[in-house]
């Protein structure tokens, strides 16, 4: 089975300017796989950068079931489109009449602010009279 990280150490060998077979040894006696090696090295050789998906199953999971092109034995029905209907619109229920309190926090920030200005105010009026 090819292994991306074999398939990077041929790259990386080679780059090197280790031989193919010289990699292929050391990658075995360093406890790889021969066969892992050998299709790794065929990848290589062949450009690939990522591992090919292998086209057995895995342990443990179910194999696909083959898709076929429609056309070959497939039938497909007929779909029937329903007319588009849309339930008719209400209007929305409108409440007249209550009327909302203005937050406390509110109303002391427009008082502070009117003293701030009216103060401000009073002090450039009372500078340029003064003059």
């Amino acid at each position: 089975m090819q292994r991306i990280d074999l398939i990077g150490a041929f790259r990386a060998a080679s780059a090197r300017g280790l031989s193919l077979e010289e990699t292929k040894a050391s990658l075995i006696s360093a406890g790889y796989n021969q066969q892992d090696v050998e299709d790794s090295m065929q990848a290589f050789l062949r450009g690939a950068t990522r591992p090919t998906p292998s086209a057995r199953p895995l342990p443990g999971f179910p194999s696909l079931p083959s898709l076929q092109p429609p056309g070959k034995g497939l039938t497909y029905p007929a779909l029937a489109k329903p007319p588009l209907t849309f339930p008719p619109l209400a209007a929305a229920p409108v409440e007249l009449g209550g009327k909302k309190k203005m937050p406390a926090y509110l109303l002391i920030a427009i008082i502070i602010t009117s003293l701030v200005v009216a103060a401000a105010l009073g002090f450039v009026l009372f500078s340029i009279l003064s003059k």
